[in-house]
């Protein structure tokens, strides 16, 4: 069953499409990652820019 679905020029198509999905999915969470570091950060120069003013 295995060698059957490889064997089409088809089975390349969805590998490319998961591919591309799982390429989303890394993006995203980068995003998730860094829109949270900033977050952070904001809220550390705010909390230290406050104390010095």
């Amino acid at each position: 069953m295995l060698r059957y679905i490889r064997a089409p020029p088809m089975g390349i198509f969805p590998i490319g499409v998961l591919n591309m999905c799982v390429m989303y999915i890394y993006i995203c969470i980068y995003i998730c990652i860094y829109y949270i570091c900033i977050s952070n950060f904001g809220v550390i120069d705010k909390s230290t820019i406050n104390p010095s003013s």
